[in-house]
């Protein structure tokens, strides 16, 4: 072998080596996360999750509660009700697998219930705070328990509304504790 190729052969060698890590982390790709959480067996959330850095995700929380229609005889009704929620997750590491994970939750949830062609509408913006556990089962599903105390304000509109019109509520209800199954997607 000749010098020149030699060098040739140490030159790319090296700059393989000094390179490699900065190839390794324009490759990384961000974490995603999607799952449902589970409030008693009559309220379903759906979770997409998608990772900041390695404590910081971002969270979109869509809940469908109840869409109705019953057409009777004598009346007509229906409902729809839908949320979305927008946060920002921060994670802790408690032990080997399980974290600790919370953050703030801004949302709208939207009511409407029509009988007889008289609808009534609510808007219902809130401010939420998550808290949970979670324990990794695999690289790729985790489950989670977690309860989201808020605050929200209500707005109704529509045909049927008595003279109150706006209601400030706060909420925390340990009956509303969900259960989160989590799939990971790298």
């Amino acid at each position: 072998m000749n010098i020149a190729a030699f060098r040739f052969y140490l030159a790319c060698v090296l700059a393989t080596t000094l390179f490699s890590p900065l190839y390794a982390e324009l490759e990384e790709v961000p974490a995603k996360e999607v799952g449902f959480r589970l409030i008693g067996l009559n309220s379903v959330d759906f979770i997409l999750k998608k990772e900041k850095n390695s404590n910081s995700i971002f969270r979109y929380r869509f809940g469908f509660a109840q869409i109705g229609l019953s057409p009777a005889t004598n009346q007509t009704s229906f409902s729809f009700n839908a949320s979305l929620a927008i946060g920002v997750e921060k994670r802790k590491e408690l032990m080997n697998k399980t974290y600790f994970f919370h953050g703030w939750e801004p949302g709208l949830a939207i009511n409407y219930n029509s009988t007889n062609k008289k609808g009534v509408g609510q808007f219902i913006p809130f401010l939420g705070y998550f808290i949970g556990f979670a324990h990794n089962f695999s690289d790729k599903f985790c489950m989670n328990l977690e309860i989201i105390p808020r605050i929200s304000a209500t707005i109704n509109s529509g045909q049927s509304i008595n003279k109150n019109n706006f209601r400030i509520d706060g909420s925390y209800n340990s009956n509303s504790i969900g259960l989160g199954f989590i799939y990971r997607i790298r």
